[in-house]
């Protein structure tokens, strides 16, 4: 679902402005057929890497270390990939990298403060005695997650807020599933947030494109992360439906 609305949101900002999306290239079926040849490798990479780890092959670090395993192999053998080529490659992601830790640092002695303070568990405990509809304790909640997701790391948000949080949600009767999709949801819309947003630092140190221009670039698809959550939130069977198939 989100996927499809991250593709409908693509095709209208491209319509609205062309020249963001690349020259029109030749769409004959020959021409499809060896763009097909030219990408096989990702599938066949994320395939391997995904199927190894719901089959419980191995851990979930372990596939993304043999998903970048397979694609340095697919880089020699294709000779994409040079001895020049890949010293840069490892220099530039040691330095993205290290940004990446910086914040996730920072974020990670926020949480430590915070939960020192015992501020997320007052809150928790007042939205707990809140007597008002459900649907409104619900929305506080997931307030929380989504300012607390810009401005810090979402495993340390998640580790101090959900067992507060859990208890909660389960006695206004909602589904435990649901609660943790949603969560991860918010938690992941508030990575492109302002002011912290990790992921448009991570953009932006990769591409070099100011931090204010990857923001605005990211707002229309932020909005339909953002509208994607609430579909979930009114259409609960969104989330529960895959996993009540598994029963």
């Amino acid at each position: 679902m989100t996927t499809l609305l991250l593709m409908v949101t693509a095709s209208v900002v491209v319509w609205r402005n062309p020249n963001l999306a690349p020259e029109k290239l030749d769409s004959s079926p020959v021409s499809k057929l060896r763009a097909l040849g030219l990408v096989w490798a990702v599938p066949v990479i994320f395939g391997a890497s995904m199927g190894g780890l719901y089959l419980g092959v191995f851990t979930p670090t372990e596939s993304g270390a043999v998903g970048a395993f397979l694609a340095l192999v697919y880089g020699v053998l294709t000779r994409r990939l040079d001895l020049m080529s890949f010293l840069e490659a490892v220099s530039r992601t040691i330095r993205t990298s290290a940004l990446i830790f910086l914040l996730v640092i920072a974020g990670k002695m926020l949480g430590f403060f915070l939960s020192i303070t015992r501020i997320p568990r007052e809150i928790g405990e007042f939205i707990g005695t809140l007597d008002v509809a459900p649907v409104l304790v619900l929305t506080a909640i997931f307030v929380i997650y989504f300012i607390g997701g810009a401005l810090m790391d979402e495993i340390a948000l998640l580790v101090i807020m959900t067992p507060i949080f859990y208890p909660i949600v389960i006695g206004l009767g909602y589904n435990g599933i649901w609660f943790g999709v949603l969560s991860i949801m918010m938690l992941l819309t508030g990575l492109l947030t302002p002011p912290i947003g990790l992921l448009t630092f991570v953009v932006s140190g990769i591409t070099k494109i100011p931090l204010g221009q990857v923001y605005r670039a990211v707002t229309p698809f932020w909005m339909t992360l953002v509208l994607a959550i609430f579909l979930v939130i009114l259409f609960p069977t969104i989330a529960t439906i895959l996993p009540d198939l598994m029963r």
